[in-house]
């Protein structure tokens, strides 16, 4: 299952009213761990999961995130998307991640 925290929905739901589009989020193969998260613009199709209104998740992509919490942190000297799981690991550099374990 996936969850956004309420920051994350507030920025999901900004950048779809902006961009007047659905946010989707997608791994594909590629990236030093095996898989990168792919973010873009989209319309659901009937196979597609929407997760609280405002994110769409086809559903390998929700088969490998699995239980994941979403949350967009903000601080002093950045922003962005903080995706966590017991059976997720990223690579150093954070753009990338590995997908282990029991999921699903």
């Amino acid at each position: 299952m996936i969850t956004l925290s309420l920051s994350a929905i507030k920025q999901l739901n900004i950048a779809s009213a902006l961009n007047k589009s659905m946010i989707r989020l997608a791994l594909r193969a590629g990236g030093c761990a095996g898989y990168s998260y792919d973010w873009s613009l989209d319309t659901p199709t009937q196979d597609d999961s929407v997760i609280e209104g405002c994110l769409i998740v086809d559903n390998v992509t929700a088969d490998l995130l699995g239980d994941v919490k979403i949350a967009w942190q903000e601080d002093i000297f950045s922003s962005g998307w903080n995706i966590s799981s017991e059976h997720l690991s990223s690579c150093g550099c954070g753009s990338s991640v590995s997908v282990g374990g029991n999921h699903g």
